[in-house]
């Protein structure tokens, strides 16, 4: 029987027949314990396509991107995957990049890397930003949108000011975590996560070799709800990624609750609010195989998705890690 990672790789498609097949041919299998596609209903053609690659196939039970994506995160949780990843079924995210994006969850920082972290400036990401690290945190954030061809700003949480967050989102500081993903597949070993790299790791996309991949309309619409975030949390992430992996343990005290496309929105603010260690790495982001963004494809959609994300990012700024369970996105507490 081969050796456990711990990984479960999600993979959201809905009506991608075309892209999905490719996808995962280009999954990393040694990585992953299983890769789960999760299809909009029972008759999407997606479904027969992943089955014949070698992927689990799950239908989401609820409409909508978050919906998917928790989907596939339940049966990960409940199979005990101890780390979650996702990525789109479109194959604009390369799943080449697995390893970079696992590899800051099964890494100890170094010395110097955990001071870059307690600092907020260990994953910039090769970063388009332009600002004095020594202290202008406010700093505005200049990117030529429409030609700065590597464009979603690389940067982990710099707006955190230095403070050392150290803790699970459940705050069990000492927690032993079941397995070394490096190595010791399947072993219980006890780890102190305050040498760990991060907690959450986000795909940024990196548009320096298909700068047409992502419409314009949809990057602005990003900036907007980046700039909220930086001004709700003094959080300063570089892109709301589908592409990103997070331990399982962190997934399941955000109590996940927006089904819709403020899934990662909802994601980001909780991780700032509980103080999640964050890194970002450069993704090489691809255009889509077939068929048109069910958000980006077009200005009107992408309007009303920023919509979306913005509210989510106001609903859920007063969140708290001990109220997981109990709080409203109604009433904010």
């Amino acid at each position: 029987m081969p050796d456990r990672t711990g990984v479960t790789l999600v993979i959201p498609a809905w009506n991608e027949a075309e892209a999905i097949g490719a996808v995962l041919d280009e999954v990393p299998r040694e990585l992953v314990d299983q890769v789960l596609v999760v299809v909009g209903g029972p008759t999407d053609p997606t479904a027969e396509v992943a089955r014949r690659h070698r992927a689990r196939v799950l239908v989401q039970r609820a409409p909508g991107y978050g919906a998917a994506c928790w989907t596939g995160a339940e049966v990960a949780l409940a199979d005990g995957a101890e780390v979650v990843a996702f990525l789109d079924g479109d194959y604009a995210d390369p799943p080449a990049e697995l390893a970079r994006v696992l590899a800051p969850l099964r890494d100890r920082a170094t010395p110097a890397q955990d001071a870059a972290i307690r600092a907020g400036l260990g994953g910039q990401c090769g970063a388009a930003i332009r600002s004095d690290l020594d202290g202008q945190r406010g700093a505005a954030i200049r990117a030529d949108l429409g030609g700065q061809r590597g464009a979603a700003i690389r940067s982990d949480l710099g707006g955190q000011r230095g403070a050392a967050i150290r803790s699970d989102l459940g705050g069990q500081r000492g927690v032993a975590i079941r397995s070394d993903l490096g190595g010791q597949r399947g072993a219980e070993a006890a780890t102190d996560l305050e040498g760990v790299r991060a907690d959450l790791v986000l795909g940024c996309r990196d548009l320096r070799w298909f700068p047409d991949a992502l419409p314009v309309h949809a990057r602005l619409g990003n900036q907007v709800v980046l700039g909220l975030l930086r001004v709700l949390l003094g959080a300063r992430f570089g892109d709301l990624p589908s592409f990103k992996a997070i331990r399982a343990d962190a997934l399941r005290a955000m109590d996940m609750r927006e089904m819709t496309y403020g899934w990662t929105v909802e994601m980001l603010v909780k991780a700032a609010r509980a103080g999640l260690r964050v890194e970002q790495v450069d993704i090489e982001y691809r255009p889509r195989l077939g068929g048109r963004s069910k958000v980006g494809g077009s200005a009107l959609g992408s309007v009303r998705a920023a919509g979306t994300l913005l509210a989510c990012a106001v609903a859920y700024a007063t969140w708290r890690p001990e109220l997981a369970g109990r709080w409203s996105v109604v009433s904010g507490h």
